[in-house]
């Protein structure tokens, strides 16, 4: 594993101890009982061994897992491994964004409020 590769394994390890630690206090004062970092893990979406790996700097995420960390916790991962962003390969996703250029800042506001009420904070799309 070269140099670049370990200070981006060190700076994730980091970043989610850090995180969990958030985690952590979030459930406390939520009259929670104390997470594990498997709750962590499930929580993020990913594989608890796979967790583990990465908050001792074993092994880098794949990108469906930089992915499902950073819907959690925010883009920040992205730039931690010196990734960009995926973009979804999907067509009316693709045909949204061709024309994003043409709508209002309030249009555009109005499209991300609506999307963010469609999904709860499990990431799935709330039924109703």
């Amino acid at each position: 594993m070269d140099n670049n590769t370990k200070e981006k394994l060190s700076k994730l390890a980091y970043y989610l101890k850090e995180r969990y630690t958030v985690y952590i206090r979030s459930e406390i004062a939520d009259g929670r009982p104390i997470p594990s970092q498997s709750d962590f893990a499930h929580w993020l979406g990913v594989n608890p061994a796979s967790l583990s790996n990465w908050m001792n700097a074993l092994r880098p995420p794949n990108p469906e897992n930089v992915d499902a960390i950073a819907s959690r916790l925010g883009l920040a991962v992205y730039q931690i491994m010196d990734l960009s962003p995926r973009v979804p390969n999907d067509k009316l996703f693709r045909q949204i964004v061709a024309r994003w250029h043409k709508l209002s800042e309030s249009q555009k506001s109005e499209i991300a409020e609506r999307v963010v009420s469609w999904i709860d904070d499990t990431g799935q799309l709330e039924s109703n």
